[in-house]
């Protein structure tokens, strides 16, 4: 998949295609080298003589239009500016992403393909730009927590279709018919294109980004290369790889030279492995306690080395343990980039954790105490809400002495609560991605209910 944000040129998803047995019809390179950018990559560093196009990752889908966050104008423009030191690079804007919704109902009728089609030809238009990378993962798919439609199937190849008319008429109102606007799109192999009519699909796109990486991980049983070219030979008859994935799409009638392959700038790590095999192809723990400490140690110690380790993980309490800066995605957006330093000085004042040092002690004894709206039984211990206006400290003095306490404390932000609220706001998660921001800003004062 392609994350939801990408934070540096090196991080991201490099694509690579090799010599092509013919040219494509509106792009004459035989070899073609792409790459994905965020917006806080560093543009001056991006060696761009060496790229054919870059993608600027990520434009969303907001009822029904392609819209860009506040920081995407200045970013843009940035990447168009390195067409200076290439004449040949071509800048592309990339909409979607794992878990980005809206494009089942952007294709769902004629109306709908247009207004997005529309959107997209506006924003390309006022950001200079050379064309659009599709990303929708996946037509037919909910796994992600988007919207799916049997009709995606369809409605995706009449979408690019309606992309390909708009862009064409794009060309000529903007007096570049020699330089036709792109349109590619990032997909996948094997299940996950069970939904999409690969051959129509092929014949409209300019290219298609393979999403050739993440073939091993959390999700599969066994260890393995994540991008492998081939299959090894202990490996599985059906194990993934770039070979099949290729093969796939020309089997399904997509032109070779449509083809570029995925390569990740990054690996996979696993533990607690047997060393038959070199442990290739072998079973590895999942997030048990011993497997959490090793790993642990080992990226302190890389930290120690001076190395800078990314860890995507979902298991948050993970995160707070380990990490010092957390950016967390939701629906395809960034909804908080932070240093964990500054999430754990955030607290509740109004909510305090009480273990009481005798196991025998009753809530009542704590709700009788002025100023306690209500109290929580979480076994052996006590969530307390105060009421509006007590001062917490004052609250936690006169609570020890009702009741002998072997810990109290003000409740602190967790990454679950941070989550946990993204979640209750919706699914486009902009009021909860400003709330949160807020709160976070706001020092001692921020709460998250």
């Amino acid at each position: 998949m392609l994350r939801g944000f990408v934070r540096e040129f090196t991080c991201a998803c490099v694509l690579a295609l090799a010599a092509c047995a013919a040219p494509a019809k509106r792009d004459t390179a035989t070899f073609r080298l792409v790459g994905y950018v965020g917006h806080e990559a560093q543009a001056q560093r991006i060696a761009v003589e060496k790229l054919g196009a870059l993608n600027y990752a990520f434009a969303h889908v907001d009822a029904g239009r392609v819209t860009l966050d506040p920081a995407a104008p200045a970013q843009l423009a940035r990447l168009v500016a390195l067409k200076s030191r290439n004449r040949h690079l071509k800048i592309l804007l990339s909409i979607g992403g794992w878990g980005a919704d809206g494009f089942s109902d952007a294709a769902l009728t004629g109306d709908a393909r247009t207004k997005f089609a529309d959107s997209a030809a506006e924003v390309l238009a006022q950001n200079h730009l050379d064309g659009l990378d599709v990303d929708w993962e996946y037509p037919g798919f909910a796994d992600a927590g988007i919207r799916a439609r049997p009709e995606d199937e369809r409605n995706f190849t009449l979408l690019l279709q309606t992309l390909r008319a708009r862009f064409d008429r794009l060309a000529i109102e903007q007096h570049r018919r020699d330089d036709p606007y792109l349109i590619t799109a990032a997909l996948a192999d094997r299940e996950f294109v069970s939904h999409i009519e690969l051959e129509r699909v092929g014949a409209v796109l300019d290219w298609i980004n393979l999403m050739t990486y993440d073939f091993h991980g959390s999700l599969t049983k066994t260890t393995g290369h994540h991008s492998a070219l081939h299959r090894s030979a202990t490996s599985a008859p059906d194990e993934r790889s770039v070979d099949a994935a290729v093969a796939q799409y020309l089997a399904a009638g997509v032109p070779a030279e449509k083809l570029v392959v995925g390569v990740p700038f990054y690996g996979k790590a696993f533990l607690d492995v047997q060393p038959e095999n070199r442990g290739l192809d072998e079973p590895f723990s999942g997030q048990d306690p011993v497997s959490v400490r090793l790993l642990r140690e080992r990226i302190v110690q890389e930290h120690r080395r001076g190395a800078t380790v990314l860890l995507s993980t979902h298991v948050m309490a993970n995160a707070e343990e380990m990490c010092q800066h957390v950016v967390m995605i939701h629906q395809g957006r960034k909804v908080l980039d932070e240093a964990m330093a500054a999430l754990r000085r955030q607290f509740d004042p109004r909510t305090i954790h009480f273990e009481p040092l005798d196991e025998n002690a009753t809530a009542s004894s704590l709700s009788a105490v002025g100023g306690v709206e209500r109290v929580e039984t979480l076994h052996g211990s006590y969530r307390i809400t105060l009421l509006p206006g007590t001062d917490p400290a004052a609250m936690m003095s006169r609570l020890a002495s009702a009741v002998a306490p072997a810990r109290i404390e003000l409740a602190r932000l967790t990454l679950e609560d941070v989550f946990v609220r993204i979640v209750a706001e919706g699914s486009h998660g902009k009021a909860a991605s400003d709330a949160l921001r807020a709160s976070v800003t706001a020092g001692s004062e921020g709460v998250l209910a």
